[in-house]
């Protein structure tokens, strides 16, 4: 449909056995981010119970990927894109319907 092509995931360790520093540098970086993020969403509602609120990380994790992705693509500025992640965390501070 879109003609786009998914890199494959690289193998953990080289061939030589060794682990594999770009590999490694992302497992780093996604480890750092998850934390960031649960924080947030731990200061930006802090009456949510764990499920929910690991939930909330999961998800805002994804709304941070898709706009790197966005932004390294040239669909938003990095201002617009922080621009949707401060209204996805506001969003957060709501009280949720029942």
């Amino acid at each position: 449909m879109l003609h786009a092509d998914i890199e494959r995931p690289r193998p953990a360790t080289t061939a030589d056995g060794e682990p594999d520093v770009v590999v490694a540098a992302r497992r780093v970086h996604e480890e750092d981010l998850a934390a960031t993020v649960e924080t947030i969403v731990r200061i930006a509602a802090p009456g949510l119970e764990t499920p929910a609120a690991v939930h909330h990380a999961q998800v805002l994790h994804a709304v941070v990927d898709g706009l790197g992705v966005a932004v390294s693509l040239g669909r938003l500025r990095p201002d617009e894109a922080a621009d949707v992640a401060r209204a996805h965390v506001s969003m957060l501070a709501l009280p949720v319907p029942r």
